[in-house]
């Protein structure tokens, strides 16, 4: 029997400072860390003495060697872009199966060759199908004092083929879970089925059919009740089984999940890198999107780890969605690895007020790392199918499933619903992020456009779907090459925006990553710099351009004029472009109302009856507190407002149904004496609009 330890050593291969196999359960102790550079075993085993670890018991940590093979040994010919491929097509299964042979032909060969020409065949390597790295593994410390010198001597022989190298090793112990003596539910408990009405995933019609799915784990589902038989797989060897790949795995799919008919391959990555385990579930099992409830943490820097990541979804297509760790409550908030990677997708965890979870991670080392990306719910969830609500840890009760482990899934699922429908999707791991940060709705406690610890805010699938419905507001293209600064790319984008109406625009870009820079674990990301500008049509003047450095950009401007008008959006190159390489685009826009914009409602408390609603241009009005109809009751859970988290305090007993002698309105909402709402989903629009009214006496 494989120990959760021992595996958590073998899939977390890069980076320091933390390891999160699953976010919450294990990490790497702030005080038993270390980094080196592919140096000697002299220098790893005296940083490792200095931070408390026990050499003698060299068995309980695994050395990490990975190497990145020079581009330039590549044949600079190939079209390696998913989506440049794809994007016309509408068989994208097909094509993209082809492409992706294709690419991993092309760096399977070259990077086996380099590993010929180093010899390696006498340690434990693997080369990745999808991007330039080999990597080395050394599963005690004696191991890699045996190679070191010979391996260091051979790279140092060859960095005519090896542009960078780094080593890593690492050392665990057990971090508690959020822990109560209680054994009364605390009042902070998140339902499935409230979160999964939160991101607007509870009345979609569509299943996530055709869409393959991978959870890459250190084990996979304690019990398959919530799963659907004939729609999922189990892989790895002499696999284990635990809870966190269930919780997984029900938010997805299954009997209880978001995407009920979406393929689920569920991995045991035991003796794999996380890397390995990309390569496997693309090309062996063509899988849309991977779900990645795990990861190692530095620094929250941009490192050759994320940096391979961002090669492998450029040049297949495939979603990455990656939890961004459970470091917040910490001295050092950092994003886990490889959550840094520009091009995949970060989720922080949200609690059932709509407030982030004290400890998720959000902090990264470089203003170009717009991180995270997104929140989902994942905090005290509970009532997932056949998983019980509490359990028995360390001598103490736990109550419901927290962590951004959970909160990944969540997007996992909603993106699931959305490449059923939208089959463009599953090549435009760009278009997928722009959607996502297009809808995303504000939190009470965010006040920026992006803010640094909730990204774009909370997932809405709804919100996304509209986006897609409308053809015309978004749109993909490539950046051109060679061109100097000021170039404005080859894609503008006329549209009318109303009389005090707003545009939200999104564009990531698919960033193509490199690392030229020897023995260094800071790897450097690649991706040409640009803007975007909104010009007035009639006056050819730019009435608003972004200033964001990164792969992700955004803007958004208010028509203050007195009729409607037309604006022209253009993409204008900062910098020069890449010299190589194509640069997939995608760009989305939504116009909104002035106060209730594509990032839904930011509300704020204000006292025991209301609560603010608030545009992100500082305009706010009072609306009363709200609990929807058929929340109220059952004890003193969830009493909260239904959109601002606010304690409403009402105490057990049941409220629903229509009291005729309260206000109420036709469809059988009512206010309660001391003001509060309760709110029937018919009334919802009215309500967040200011324009429900309410009356007394018998309903017609």
């Amino acid at each position: 029997m494989k120990s959760f330890m021992s595996f958590l050593l073998a899939i977390c291969c890069l980076l320091t400072l933390s390891v999160n196999a699953y976010d919450y359960d294990t990490n790497l102790n702030s005080e038993n860390n270390f980094s080196i550079d592919l140096t000697s075993y002299d220098e790893l085993t005296c940083e490792l003495e200095v931070n408390g670890v026990d050499i003698a018991n060299s068995d309980e940590y695994d050395v990490y060697v990975m190497l990145h093979v020079n581009e330039g040994l590549f044949d600079s010919e190939v079209d390696l872009a998913a989506s440049s491929i794809v994007v016309e097509d509408n068989n994208y299964d097909e094509v993209l199966a082809e492409h992706r042979e294709k690419v991993k032909n092309y760096y399977l060969d070259t990077n086996e060759m380099v590993a010929t020409e180093l010899n390696l065949d006498e340690y434990n390597y693997s080369v990745s199908f999808y991007s330039p790295y080999i990597e080395i593994v050394f599963d005690d410390v004696s191991k890699y004092q045996s190679a070191e010198s010979e391996l260091i001597e051979s790279i140092n022989n060859n960095l005519d083929i090896i542009s960078s190298a780094s080593s890593y090793a690492f050392y665990m112990q057990e971090n508690e879970e959020i822990q109560s003596d209680s054994n009364t539910p605390p009042n902070d408990m998140y339902s499935l089925q409230q979160a999964f009405e939160d991101i607007g995933v509870n009345n979609s019609v569509y299943t996530g059919a055709g869409v393959k799915v991978a959870i890459i784990e250190s084990a996979v589902p304690l019990n398959t009740s919530n799963l659907k038989e004939g729609y999922y797989t189990f892989l790895g060897e002499n696999y284990d089984m635990h809870r966190h790949p269930w919780v997984e795995s029900s938010i997805i799919g299954g009997t209880t999940g978001i995407a009920e008919n979406a393929y689920i391959y569920c991995m045991d990555a035991s003796g794999k890198t996380i890397i390995n385990a990309c390569n496997e579930v693309i090309a062996n099992y063509g899988v849309n999107i991977i779900n990645l409830s795990l990861g190692v943490s530095g620094v929250g820097a941009y490192t050759e780890y994320d940096a391979s990541i961002d090669t492998i979804i450029y040049n297949t297509g495939c979603t990455i969605v990656k939890s961004a760790g459970n470091e917040g409550a910490g001295d050092n908030p950092v994003i886990t690895s490889p959550g840094c990677a520009m091009n995949a997708i970060t989720v922080g965890s949200m609690k059932y007020n709509k407030e982030l979870r004290a400890d998720s991670s959000w902090q990264t080392s470089r203003d170009y790392l717009l991180k995270p990306d997104v929140v989902a719910p994942g905090h005290r969830l509970y009532n997932i199918g056949t998983i019980p609500d509490r359990r028995e840890e360390n001598g103490k009760t736990v109550w419901g499933h927290s962590g951004t482990s959970y909160a990944a899934p969540m997007v996992v699922g909603t993106v699931a619903l959305l490449m059923e429908e939208f089959p463009l999707l599953k090549a435009n791991p760009a278009l997928v992020k722009s959607v996502l940060h297009l809808g995303a709705e504000m939190l009470p406690t965010q006040s920026t456009y992006f803010d640094e610890k909730v990204g774009f805010g909370l997932i809405n699938y709804q919100n996304m779907r509209e986006c897609l419905l409308d053809y015309n507001s978004y749109w993909l293209f490539t950046l051109p090459e060679n061109k100097p600064a000021g170039t404005v790319a080859s894609v503008e984008y006329n549209v009318t925006i109303p009389y005090l109406k707003q545009i939200d625009i999104n564009v990531n870009l698919v960033v193509i990553s490199n690392n030229t820079t020897v023995n260094s674990a800071a790897a450097t990301p690649q991706y040409t710099d640009y803007r975007i500008e909104i010009y007035n049509d009639a006056t050819s003047q730019c009435v608003a351009s972004s200033t964001i450095d990164s792969s992700v950009d955004y803007l958004y401007y208010t028509n203050t004029s007195t009729t409607n008008s037309s604006f022209t959006i253009k993409i204008v190159l900062e910098e020069n472009s890449l010299e190589n390489g194509i640069q997939i685009c995608a760009a989305a826009f939504a116009i909104n109302d002035h106060t209730f914009h594509s990032y839904g409602h930011h509300f704020q408390p204000n006292n025991k009856s209301t609560h603010w609603n608030c545009c992100a241009c500082g305009d706010k009005f009072a609306q009363a507190h709200v609990k929807a109809q058929g929340s109220v009751g059952g004890g003193n859970l969830d009493q909260y407002c239904k959109y601002c988290g606010a304690y409403l305090g009402l105490g057990p007993g049941t409220l629903d149904g229509v009291y005729t002698d309260y206000p109420h309105t036709e469809n059988g909402s009512y206010i309660l004496p001391n003001g509060i709402i309760v709110l029937v989903p018919e009334d919802e629009e009215a309500y967040l609009n200011g324009t429900l009214e309410f009356r007394t006496g018998e309903i017609m």
